[in-house]
């Protein structure tokens, strides 16, 4: 006879560690999300700059975060560690595509609306 892997009471719903998995995994994805939202402009402004004080810690900040994988350690355990994480994470990976968004501007477009007098800032 097999037993089943899952052990979820077919009466009252999923496992209790499916749920508890699924509100840490959403609770990571707003941490996240809410990093990139504050960190990932600095990080592609910093990027873009002519200054070689901010443009290099941004270039080590990216390289470094961007290139490293995630990995599943386990998570409840790790708590603000993988928050953290995760926050540098998402805000390498999304400053460096504000960066190529920055940087996609052609100059003729640029020079056109500061014609029309609109403001780089909006």
């Amino acid at each position: 006879m097999l037993t089943p892997v899952c052990k979820a009471d077919p009466v009252h719903g999923a496992n209790p560690s499916h749920l508890q998995s699924l509100l840490w995994t959403l609770f990571l994805t707003v941490v996240g999300f809410t990093g990139d939202i504050v960190f990932g402009p600095v990080v592609a402004l910093m990027r873009v700059s002519l200054s070689l004080w901010l443009r290099m810690p941004a270039i080590c900040w990216i390289g470094l975060f961007q290139g490293t994988p995630l990995l599943g350690f386990d998570l409840p355990a790790w708590g603000v560690a993988v928050a953290v994480v995760l926050t540098a994470h998402t805000s390498a990976l999304f400053g460096e595509i504000r960066r190529s968004a920055i940087q996609a501007i052609p100059r003729g477009q640029s020079e056109a609306a500061q014609v029309l007098g609109l403001h780089a800032g909006g």
